[in-house]
């Protein structure tokens, strides 16, 4: 399911990033936060292989809820989305002050294999760069 992280897919340790996070402290913006999330989200899934998709887990709701992040999105000054699917197919808009985000990344088994593997909206502009 995981490949062996590559020294670019370590970049999002937060070793490597104390300046940057740092930096959100002080600014605390929505779209700071954001960019951050894209990092995350993006080399977790550069990680899985083309039968997972990268899911989320909400760790704030009475019950457990979790989806597949289909995008990502902010509003500033403080709030982040997150649009996605459920695993029956329903769509989902979550979106949250940036003080109350609480999520584990995981992977997800994709509900239709013979298709491609979906990109995550934001990773087409990531592999451009």
């Amino acid at each position: 399911m995981f490949e062996k992280p590559t020294d670019d897919l370590l970049r999002c340790g937060i070793r490597l990033n104390t300046e940057k996070l740092l930096d959100l402290e002080k600014e605390n913006l929505a779209s700071d936060f954001y960019k951050r999330l894209v990092d995350y989200i993006y080399f977790f899934d550069k990680m899985l292989d083309d039968q997972h998709e990268v899911a989320i887990k909400l760790v704030s709701f009475d019950k457990t809820i979790y989806f597949a992040v289909s995008d990502l999105g902010y509003y500033d000054p403080s709030l982040i989305c997150f649009y996605g699917t459920m695993e029956n197919g329903t769509p989902v808009q979550l979106i949250q002050h940036i003080s109350q985000i609480n999520f584990l990344l995981m992977a997800m088994k994709i509900t239709e294999p013979k298709k491609e593997k979906k990109p995550i909206g934001f990773t087409i502009n990531k592999e451009k760069k």
